[in-house]
């Protein structure tokens, strides 16, 4: 994993949280690799905080990196 972008996190109960990662992956993963890497990511997280229930994975790739709905000024521009 390159970089995380984003990490959400929720109380949805007592003893519950929902955490939410857009996650910078790189380059060259396979379907396989990106469902054995957030298998792998949501176990840990899950050792660590065992009140984690539910954990997402969103693989995002570099071009979405940035926030949803910002706009690039220079490109914008350029547009015009």
């Amino acid at each position: 994993m390159d970089r995380v972008i984003e990490l959400l996190t929720m109380v949805i109960g007592p003893e519950s949280l929902m955490v939410a990662a857009r996650a910078d992956l790189g380059k060259g993963m396979s379907g396989d690799d990106v469902e054995q890497l957030a298998d792998q990511i949501d176990h840990e997280v899950r050792e660590v905080v065992p009140s984690v229930t539910h954990f997402f994975l969103d693989p995002t790739p570099p071009r979405r990196a940035g926030r949803e709905g910002s706009v690039d000024r220079d490109e914008s521009r350029r547009a015009s």
